[in-house]
This record gives C-alpha cells, structure tokens and sequence, in this order.
C-alpha cells in the first residue's frame, strides 16, 4: 500500500524457509525509492496485508502475534491497527471485537472508517467470506457478513473497498472465472466477476 501523499510503500517479503512475513517500508527521497527497511512495528512474527487509511495516520495489518495478555503467539492471523506519531508508528493494538479464534485478513478501511476484511469464522459459508464493521468512538462493533453477491457458497476474500464504498474488489473461487482465485467487483448493484 501506498500513503496518501504516494511518498512510502508498504509491502510484504515472505521468507522461503519459514514461510513468515515481514512489512517493509521504502520512502520517496529526491524522486529515488530508498532501500526497503522493515517497518518499525513488524519484523518479530509473521505479519501481512498492510493497508494505510485515508487519513494517512492508521496502518491495519493482519498478524500472528500474541492477543493481548498473551505470551505466545496464536497461529491464526488477527487484525491490528498502528498509529503515526510525528516521527515514526506507535505500539500496535489488537483490533477488538473484530477478530475471532479463526484468521481475520486483509483490511481495508473506507473514509468513514467503516472496516472490511476477510474471515474464516465459523459462520462464513464458502469458508473465506468478507465481513464488516462500523467504527464507533474508535473502536469497532456490530461485525456483519457482506451481503450477497459479494459473498457466495464459494470462498471470497480480501477485499478492497473504495474509500467512499462505491465499489468493493475481491478475490473468489466461484465457478465462471479462469482460476483458483478470480477479481471479482460490485459497483453498487453491479455484480461482475
């Protein structure tokens, strides 16, 4: 993901030998991408899908690292959230409400900063379905299943939601596409896969 301004880069490199994912940052310096760093909150466990709001101050990411109160990593993905400071990125936070005993992926947050992400919950019928949820006073609450047809008896997840929900992008295994995992969109009553 990129920042608002189009100034850092975010992304993810797996290891071959463990499979684990770090978030690296690189910065426009004089019209020169910097060497990739890793992102000052990610590089201790495996850690992926990053995505910046359109405030440009909460980067979400999807993690295995322990639940608060916890010692020990949990070996499914949870949804967290960082905010910038002046310099750098804060402590990471545990999205609550959000998250379940099952992986929660790929955030994407609208300017209303109404959340959208991939579940594996026990509830999602294709087993990867999209939910959402609204913000309220900074936390998250009322997590509801996308309605159809985004969502299908098939698998369908990572979502991306423009920034004004006009229109969602999402990846689904439903029959009609040319592989295991097809774009499929919706433009407000729109379905096109």
């Amino acid at each position: 993901c990129f920042s608002k301004d189009g100034k850092e880069f975010y992304f993810v490199r797996t290891t071959l030998d463990n499979d684990s994912g770090t978030i690296y940052v690189s910065r426009m310096v004089n019209d020169t991408w910097t060497t990739p760093k890793v992102a000052p909150f990610s590089g201790q466990y495996n850690d992926t899908d990053p995505f910046i709001d359109s405030s440009n101050n909460k980067l979400y990411f999807a993690s295995e690292r322990p639940r608060p109160g916890e010692e020990d990593p949990w070996f499914d993905f949870n949804i967290w959230v960082v905010e910038r400071t002046d310099t750098t990125w804060d402590e990471t936070v545990y999205v609550e409400y959000v998250n379940t005993m099952e992986d929660e992926y790929y955030p994407s947050v609208s300017n209303n900063q109404t959340i959208y992400f991939s579940s594996a919950r026990t509830e999602s019928e294709g087993y990867w379905d999209i939910y959402m949820a609204k913000e309220n006073n900074g936390n998250y609450s009322n997590v509801a299943k996308v309605d159809t047809p985004v969502n299908s008896k098939y698998r369908d997840w990572d979502p991306f939601i423009s920034p004004d929900e006009s229109f969602i992008l999402f990846v689904s295994d439903r029959p009609g596409g040319f592989g295991g995992g097809d774009i499929g969109s919706e433009f407000r009553g729109q379905f096109a896969l």
